[in-house]
């Protein structure tokens, strides 16, 4: 059997494992940018409900509303996984729009590729604080405090030519120990 390859931009996500800090160690910075040039940005805890309503185009059956609580903090990668990061760190460009230059996102990548380059990013780093995220976490991340399906309204149309809110992304993350300063 032949593993497929996506056309998935990949989001890093740096998870804490948790929000327990003792009065000596330092809370968490709003941002930072790892030695890839990964710039991130702290998502803050909250509840949310996941899921989406019986009427919103393109659902599924099983995306039943229903209230989340994520009580860690993580981290965002404030863009996609780059095509210029990917060759950085794995030797090697998989997209077909390499024209497209660094700064464009990694595309033809499978779940393996991506596990590959969480584990050298992880060796890279000195650390194994990076991972995918949680469909929850990624789910919180997109909404950003709104009710809609994203951040910035609802599904219009299941056309992606016609709404610009049907994209295609994937992310990874990291788990944060307590007192972890990046």
């Amino acid at each position: 059997m032949t593993m497929r390859k996506y056309i998935i931009p990949i989001q890093i996500i740096v998870v804490m494992a948790t929000l327990t800090f003792s009065v000596y160690a330092e809370a968490p910075k709003e941002r930072f940018t790892n030695s890839l040039g990964m710039a991130f940005v702290l998502v803050k805890p909250g509840k949310f409900i996941m899921g989406s309503p019986e009427d919103e185009p393109g659902r599924y059956s099983g995306e039943i509303p229903h209230p989340v609580n994520l009580t860690n903090p993580f981290y965002l990668q404030t863009t996609e996984v780059t095509q210029g990061q990917w060759q950085s760190l794995m030797n090697e460009n998989p997209s077909s729009n390499k024209g497209c230059g660094d700064t464009c996102p990694v595309e033809q990548v499978s779940w393996d590729d991506v596990q590959n380059f969480i584990q050298k990013l992880n060796q890279k780093e000195g650390t194994n604080k990076y991972r995918l995220p949680t469909e929850a976490e990624w789910e919180y991340a997109c909404r950003a405090g709104s009710r809609k399906a994203f951040s910035n309204g609802g599904i219009a149309e299941l056309d992606c030519g016609k709404d610009a809110n049907l994209v295609s992304w994937a992310g990874i993350a990291a788990t944060q120990t307590t007192g972890f300063t990046p």
